[in-house]
């Protein structure tokens, strides 16, 4: 899969506290509509930033990601 899936969920839990909520209550659900590999949702889920960076994404989204999980 394509970073850009992760990228632009990313960006959406940064721009959306609600969508942050929910990611936080039940991430599986939240990301249903998401095409992520396994790797990707688990990095995703975790807030594994080292695992993020692996992928591509840039600190800046990975350590706003961390924020709001």
């Amino acid at each position: 899969m394509s970073n850009q899936v992760v990228l632009q969920l990313l960006e959406r839990a940064i721009s959306d506290q609600a969508f942050a909520g929910q990611l936080r209550a039940d991430f599986d659900a939240a990301v249903k509509g998401y095409d992520l590999t396994a790797e990707e949702g688990a990095a995703l889920k975790t807030g594994d930033e080292a695992g993020l960076h692996a992928m591509g994404v840039e600190e800046r989204l990975s350590k706003g990601y961390a924020m709001y999980r």
